[in-house]
């Protein structure tokens, strides 16, 4: 290090070259030393050796230049102050490489710096300090690209796991900006992530849409499982959605579920509660095992337990009652209770039960099924409009369509009606003790009593009647061409009393028996289209038939029994079949004997009798007798009973004796006497007693012969 003034003096030669030497050693080391030249020119180099820094004199040879600095420490150097460039282009870059003049950088305008690789434009910093690269910005795994003062926001890919991040390590958000934004697959062929400004979010599953936001809230597509919530309360296992939903449960508490704004807010220790709505069990306190789905729901409920709604406002008045079931739109909407009570009422159907409000025990299903009952009990309607229109009928039955629609009892009244079928009893107001059943069964009675009507159509026209049966199809009235009012009367089978009106105290059991009876009353009439033939009954009173098709003529007090017979006139009893010679018949307000057809017209063959007379009669034995006991007859006979040890009848009977009878018919051979028959089965003999009169009259007849023949001749003996 040295430094000279760079002035060589007139001298002698070795003070010349020692002050030679001193300038040449100056100039080799740039005037080095730790102060400036004392003497210095223009454009003069100086290293400061204190500071290692390298200056040049400036051109005014008034100040120092700094030019650089040398790390003497690592042997490098380090400039100092500017450096000018001219502005070069893309192909000739201002600052270049000798072996590679392709790549360097360059002016691009005012304040645009450009840098260049391959000949091309690779780097831009504009004068707003943004960059612009013409290809990809590439960082090493796990070296970070980091933004902020206090490296906040960090991308980087992480070797290890091969997971890449974006990390907000800050205290604030990370937000994402965009119109539109979306989350994609690797290969860009799926979405995963859709969200559109003013628009919906949509989650995808390979591809397929399955969770979108809408305007109203979330669309969902497929199935929603959960592995089980619990949330914010003191309780166990409890799940809470909306504005204050049960915001009171305390410890104790458990198993509940409130959802919807103020759901179950009051709820504090009950269990195994569900309020699902606005405002759904709002106020159950204590209260265990209600279900409530719907706004307003049993929103007034605090210690009633064990109710079901479902729908809107139903059970929406009651506090203490339990045990209900209200299922539609308003279903017991007004059901209130001050004190606990098992109310256990049913109502299912839109409306349905809308009015009750201390009834129990009330069983309702159908769109405005019993809609207008309030304290009565013990009902049950199954069908729209079934029981629509009463207010405190209780323990009826009303199964179908308008079934019992108009009772109406306004005071509390043990109605007890039972109506199954389509409009079956619709028309009934005040009558009690009525069952129908079957489509428009008693369709048109209002205030009758104690009357069975089963059938379609049974009983249809009846209005006022009482303590009627009427079984089957249009049975007892039910095409009748005016109103029925006839009561007890019992009409079994198809269009049995099919026009009854006015008649009354009549039975009639079989399909079209008594089918025309309009006014006539105490008939009896009992078989197949009993009643109908030849002359219809439909206003005589007081007959009995029995048979098919049995025929009484429009009479009265006529009794007939057999299949098609036709009575023979007013208080007669007849019996047989037909309308011909098979009768038997009794005017029994005359006498006591049996008439039957002996009308020559239905006879053949006709010869005197001659082996059934008198000698016949002579061999009968007439006896007086008495009756066994059961216990003292053959055990062999069908009616034996040893513990039967007395007769029925202990007195002393007059007769004859089967078997003898027989024995004289075969002794005077006779064969086909209907007077002795043996009975098939058994073997017992009997007799016909009135059947003797025929073999008497003949014996009466061969005495009075001899008779003739005697006086003949003891007038002949005498002399006349």
């Amino acid at each position: 290090m040295s430094q000279n003034d760079f002035t060589i003096a007139n001298q002698g030669f070795p003070a010349f070259r020692a002050d030679l030497n001193s300038a040449l050693q100056a100039l080799a080391s740039n005037n080095s030393g730790a102060t400036e030249p004392s003497t210095m020119f223009a454009n003069m180099w100086w290293y400061d050796s204190a500071n290692n820094i390298m200056y040049i004199r400036n051109e005014d040879n008034d100040a120092w230049i700094k030019f650089a600095e040398l790390d003497q420490a690592n042997d490098k150097f380090v400039l100092s102050g500017t450096l000018q460039l001219d502005d070069g282009t893309v192909s000739a870059p201002a600052l270049t490489f000798n072996s590679d003049t392709n790549m360097g950088i360059y002016r691009g305008g005012t304040d645009i710096l450009k840098f260049v690789t391959a000949g091309t434009d690779a780097v831009t910093i504009d004068a707003s300090q943004d960059v612009t690269l013409a290809g990809s910005l590439n960082f090493a795994d796990n070296e970070k690209a980091i933004f902020g003062a206090g490296s906040d926001l960090q991308i980087y890919h992480d070797g290890a796991s091969g997971a890449s991040y974006i990390a907000e390590t800050g205290a604030s958000n990370l937000i994402l900006l965009g119109t539109n934004f979306r989350v994609n697959n690797a290969g860009n062929t799926q979405s995963m992530i859709v969200a559109d400004d003013g628009g919906y979010v949509k989650l995808h599953y390979a591809g397929a849409g399955k969770f979108e936001t809408t305007s109203t809230g979330i669309d969902v597509t497929g199935t929603v499982v959960s592995d089980g919530m619990s949330t914010n309360t003191a309780g166990t296992s409890n799940f809470i959605a909306g504005v204050n939903a049960g915001n009171s449960i305390v410890s104790g508490g458990n198993y509940n579920v409130a959802v919807g704004d103020e759901a179950g807010t009051a709820l504090t220790t009950g269990d195994n509660n569900v309020a699902i709505g606005f405002e759904a069990g709002k106020t159950i306190n204590t209260a265990s095992l209600n279900t409530l789905i719907g706004s307003y729901c049993g929103r007034l409920i605090d210690t009633g337990i064990e109710n079901v709604g479902l729908g809107y406002n139903v059970l929406g008045a009651d506090v203490k009652g339990s045990n209900s079931v209200a299922i539609g739109s308003k279903a017991l909407q007004v059901q209130s209770f001050s004190g606990a009570t098992s109310a256990n009422n049913t109502a299912v159907g839109h409306n349905a039960g809308k009015s009750v409000t201390t009834g129990i025990q009330n069983t309702l299903i159908g769109s405005l099924a019993g809609d207008a009952l309030s304290d009565a009990d013990y009902n049950v309607a199954v069908g729209s409009g079934a029981l629509s229109a009463d207010t405190k009928g209780s323990r009826s039955v009303a199964i179908g369509y308008n079934a019992l629609a108009s009772q109406n009892f306004t005071s509390a009244t043990q109605a007890r009606n039972t109506a199954v079928g389509f409009s079956a009893g619709d028309t009934l107001t005040t009558g009690i003790f009525n069952t129908f059943f079957g489509y428009n069964a008693g369709g048109d009675l209002t205030d009758g009593e104690r009357n069975i009507l089963v059938g379609v159509d049974s009983a249809a026209k009846i209005t006022t009647a009482d303590d009627c049966i009427a079984i089957g199809y249009r049975s007892g009235g039910g095409n009748a061409a005016s109103a029925t009012t006839g009561h007890d009367n019992v009409c079994i089978g198809t269009d049995a009393g099919l026009v009854l009106t006015t008649g009354q105290f009549n039975t009639i059991l079989g399909r079209s028996s008594g089918n025309a009876v309009t006014t006539g009353s105490s008939n009896i009439l009992i078989g197949y289209e009993c009643g109908t033939g030849g002359t219809p009954l439909n206003t005589g009173s007081e007959n009995v038939i029995i048979g098919n098709g049995g025929d009484s003529g429009n009479g009265t007090q006529r009794l007939a029994i057999g299949h098609s017979v036709t009575t023979v006139g007013d208080n007669h009893f007849t019996f047989g079949k037909g309308s011909g010679n098979d009768r038997v018949y009794n005017q029994f307000t005359a006498n006591a004997s049996w008439t039957r057809v002996s009308d020559e017209r239905y006879k053949k063959e006709i010869t005197d009798n001659t082996d059934c007379g008198l000698a016949f009669i002579n061999d009968l034995r007439p006896v007086t007798f008495k009756w066994k006991a059961k216990s003292e007859i053959d055990s062999s006979l069908p009616d034996y009973d040893a513990n039967k040890t007395t007769a029925d009848h202990t007195e002393k009977m007059y007769g004859l004796i089967a078997q003898e009878v027989k024995q004289a018919l075969d002794n005077h051979n006779i064969t086909d006497f209907a007077g002795h028959d043996i009975i098939e089965d058994s073997g017992i003999q009997a007799i016909s007693q009135e059947m003797f009169i025929h073999p008497l009259i003949k014996a009466v007849q061969e005495l009075s012969a001899k008779n003739d023949a005697l006086e003949a001749r003891i007038a002949t003996l005498e002399g006349e």
